[in-house]
């Protein structure tokens, strides 16, 4: 609402806009009975351990009123990061009160220490049980500090016992890989798997794995399998319950077994996309079941979200399958895009390959190739045709291996606004680190290139060394 005047208004009775509205005493005590119920509230919003620390060290009415975070905020991240701490020690800490309960749980998820993954896999019959006795044990607490877990159906005896973990906190889960054997008859594998997901309500990341039938039982007849496969009609979409909170599938298939048969898993694979993929933001799947199991007109249909597509390897001539489904698809919201470890080596297509990259050249932001072994020149192909660029496209993440491949006489046409480049150790073959002159060819290849990083080593022994463009070309 604008300032206005009367004809009888002085012009000095207008206010000045410059001026300050607000008279402010220096005298005033902010620390006065009646606001310190205020100070709580203000003090709740300041969460960084620094910001805490300066805060303790200002006066003794914060150092009185942190007192009870400084525990948590402070000391334990420095206890958690002590190996001398060990397991027994963060569980008794998680015992003191439910604010250090909540930040153990939080460094917990984020680090992930070996013990804990340990404890969330469940593979055998009497890991179950152990399980299950522990979560009796803590009257009702939760016991799910990972909000991972890591279960495997070998067959009934573990069926039923997944189903009374999952009756009793299924709700607690918020990321769970499902590994079926179950005589690998699909009728029992459909049952399994509605009976489960039907008490995740809460799961945000899933990932079903249907692995290999080295696991047939001895009763278990190969050719009656197989059959069966072959007539299943699938499972019925509105059998599967709703998962509102799933962002995230992984669908795999293991057909690595003695018998040398990969047997169709359509009938499970389509009614879940069906089913949860128009809320998927990431889907991550097998080769074989990308190339196999799903129909090009259902990935157009119902993964028109999808942001983020891993395929983790590409090393069979179903490779060829892939880049085709690829080429055809149109997922206008694709940003992330994973294929393989290892590309070279396989029978692929030069045209499916290079127009499956071009497909999503509008839209990509991250692309992660898998090693090429020299053939990477033909995998964009050299024909001036194929050289698209892809103007939103920051990152690429290639292998160590492929740093002196001519693909990237093509790579610097396509991607012009790169900004991060990362090698890493994709294929088991050890790659010095090149010499400055040969990196700095990068930062001149692509203009706007800020940091180029090499992951040295595999496992434990990783490290990564980050080179930018002000150190290389002290621009």
């Amino acid at each position: 609402m604008g300032w206005y005047t009367h004809e009888n208004d002085q012009i000095d009775d207008i206010p000045d806009p410059n001026a300050s509205q607000v008279s402010v005493s220096i005298d005033y005590d902010y620390f006065c009975p009646a606001l310190m119920d205020c100070w709580p509230v203000i003090l709740s919003y300041v969460t960084k351990r620094h910001d805490l620390r300066a805060l303790t060290n200002t006066c003794r009415l914060f150092q009185d009123m942190l007192h009870a975070r400084k525990m948590s905020k402070l000391v334990i991240p420095i206890l958690m990061k002590n190996p001398c701490f060990g397991k027994s020690g963060i569980l008794s800490c998680r015992l003191l009160n439910q604010e250090i309960k909540h930040n153990v749980d939080k460094f917990l998820r984020q680090t992930q220490p070996s013990w804990l993954k340990e404890s969330f896999d469940l593979k055998e019959p009497s890991r179950y049980q152990q399980f299950i006795e522990f979560a009796q044990s803590v009257n009702g607490k939760s016991t799910f500090i990972s909000k991972q877990l890591n279960i495997q159906m070998l067959d009934l005896e573990c069926f039923d016992l997944a189903m009374i973990l999952f009756q009793q906190h299924g709700h607690l889960i918020k990321e769970l890989r499902l590994g079926i054997f179950h005589s690998m008859l699909p009728s029992p594998i459909a049952q399994a798997l509605i009976q489960a997901l039907s008490l995740l309500s809460e799961v945000e990341k899933l990932d079903l794995s249907f692995l290999n039938f080295d696991h047939l039982g001895p009763n278990d007849n190969l050719d009656q399998v197989e059959e069966e496969w072959n007539l299943f009609d699938g499972i019925l979409v509105n059998s599967l319950p709703k998962l509102s909170a799933l962002v995230e599938l992984t669908l795999t298939v293991d057909c690595s077994n003695s018998f040398n048969l990969c047997l169709p898993l359509a009938g499970v694979v389509d009614p879940v996309l069906r089913m949860y993929g128009p809320q998927l933001s990431k889907l991550t799947c097998s080769e074989s079941s990308f190339a196999l199991d799903v129909d090009v007109g259902l990935l157009n249909s119902h993964l028109t979200n999808l942001r983020k597509l891993e395929i983790p390897s590409l090393a069979s001539n179903d490779a060829d399958l892939v880049f085709q489904k690829l080429s055809q698809v149109t997922w206008p919201n694709l940003e992330s895009l994973s294929l393989g470890r290892q590309l070279g080596g396989v029978q692929f297509t030069v045209y499916y390959a290079a127009h499956a990259l071009a497909n999503f050249r509008n839209s990509l932001k991250e692309l992660r190739l898998g090693a090429m072994h020299g053939e990477g020149a033909y995998l964009c192909g050299v024909n001036p045709v194929y050289i698209y660029t892809f103007p939103r496209l920051t990152k690429l993440v290639v292998c160590s291996s492929d740093i002196y491949n001519g693909i990237w006489h093509v790579f610097r046409f396509h991607f012009i606004n790169l900004e991060y480049l990362r090698f890493e150790q994709m294929n088991g073959e050890v790659v010095p680190i090149p010499y400055y002159n040969e990196l700095k060819d990068y930062f001149i290849m692509f203009p706007k290139l800020k940091k180029l990083t090499w992951v040295d080593g595999i496992g434990n022994g990783v490290y990564c060394v980050t080179f930018t463009r002000m150190l290389l070309l002290g621009e």
